[in-house]
């Protein structure tokens, strides 16, 4: 599962990354860069303490706790990718890398 979700943010996230600079400009890429990390880094303090919560909620071993929170998430994060993708119309497949 680690594999699979790993592979699927490297195939999406590059195509991403590479489309948002071709089209932002450049005097403008620091801000919306910046606002994509601030935000990516203001979600793991959230999910440290909803998991906590979750933790404490339940008497479930916490390895059957761990197992399906884990994949729970995985499938969260491939649908909000595929959704996001989706909805803001991207053409990820004309974003190539360019072996140097």
């Amino acid at each position: 599962m680690m594999f699979i979700s790993g592979y699927l943010i490297v195939t999406l996230n590059v195509p991403y990354t590479v489309w948002l600079q071709k089209n932002i400009p450049h005097q403008l890429q620091g801000r919306v860069f910046s606002v994509m990390s601030t935000c990516g880094m203001a979600i793991m303090p959230i999910s440290i303490l909803l998991f906590g919560y979750l933790f404490d909620l339940t008497a479930v071993s916490t390895v059957v706790l761990c197992s399906i929170l884990f994949v729970a998430t995985g499938m969260l994060l491939i649908i909000f990718t595929i959704m996001t993708s989706k909805l803001s119309k991207l053409k990820l497949n004309e974003a190539v890398i360019i072996p140097e």
